[in-house]
């Protein structure tokens, strides 16, 4: 009884961790030349090969970019 019990309890334990999972991330990166100087104000292009969606972010005054990505309907 108690090795049923405690089988039921992990398997909720992890169900619950299940529910946290979400389609969202961030993409981050610095643009250099060939100098290895970073680049402010260029303009990154990330795509999705899969759906073909590109998404623009500019890089920052160090060269920096963060392209955010959540999935559509979350």
């Amino acid at each position: 009884m108690k090795k049923i019990m405690a089988i039921a309890i992990a398997m909720f334990a992890m169900a619950g961790s299940g529910l946290a999972q979400n389609a969202a991330g961030t993409l981050t990166g610095v643009v250099q030349d060939a100098s290895g100087s970073s680049v402010p104000g260029a303009t990154v292009t990330v795509e999705n090969t899969a759906t073909n969606v590109k998404q623009k972010t500019p890089t920052n005054g160090e060269g920096r970019f963060y392209q955010r990505y959540v999935q559509p309907g979350t």
